[in-house]
């Protein structure tokens, strides 16, 4: 194997290192109930604090928990009046959607197979 190809190989390997680790964390911010509800009701249209609070029902101490993580992972962003949604949290709000659509979907069919047999 030539060094360049060996280099080829090292930085596609970090690459995917890189990826596996973002999705992971990705993963566990949202594994969370909270944050996910924050992260769809905000993808519907910006909020409020108080708008927040009761829609996601909870205390102003978890509201500011679970804000402080989605901000500083840049998925929701600080408005004149509330907060919304980045493009960031968009986008991961659509593919965790997907999976879960597209895994009930396969449950269903398992379901369905195994009544039938």
């Amino acid at each position: 194997m030539s060094a360049e190809q060996m280099i080829q190989r090292i930085e596609k390997r970090d690459l995917v290192e890189g990826a596996v680790k973002a999705y992971a964390r990705m993963a566990g911010i949202i594994a969370n109930e909270n944050r996910l509800k924050i992260l769809v009701l905000l993808n519907q249209g910006p909020r409020t604090w108080t708008q927040l609070m009761f829609e996601v029902k909870v205390n102003p101490k978890v509201l500011g928990h679970h804000l402080r993580i989605l901000r500083e992972y840049k998925l929701v962003r600080k408005e004149r009046v509330g907060f919304a949604i980045t493009n960031a949290g968009r986008a991961l709000v659509k593919l965790s959607i997907d999976t879960m659509i597209s895994e009930l979907k396969l449950a269903q069919r398992i379901a369905e197979h195994g009544k039938g047999g």
